[in-house]
């Protein structure tokens, strides 16, 4: 995700308690809660290996069900916001 992208949603989720729903395609990444809907495109290129980056042992999980995330994100959906401010301009 562009870097802007990361710091609005680091914001906006900052005083926030409510549930996030993530919906994923090929080219986006979007971000339900309260009445903010995010969506931005990703990003295209080489990254390194997130094994190495990202800690192997960490006291949050997240693990979605493939199924669930293929039939919600088949198809590529375009941008849409129901709040302004939440957009990212990405």
């Amino acid at each position: 995700m562009p870097r802007k992208t990361v710091l609005e949603l680091t914001k906006l989720l900052t005083d926030t308690e409510d549930e996030v729903r993530i919906e994923l395609s090929a080219t986006q990444a979007g971000f339900s809660f309260g009445a903010i809907d995010l969506v931005s495109k990703l990003v295209d290129g080489k990254f390194p290996d997130y094994t190495r980056v990202i800690p192997a042992q960490h006291k949050n999980r997240f693990a979605p069900g493939a199924s669930r995330c293929a039939r919600r994100c088949s198809g590529q959906r375009s941008s849409r916001t129901r709040n302004s401010a939440a957009y990212a301009g990405c």
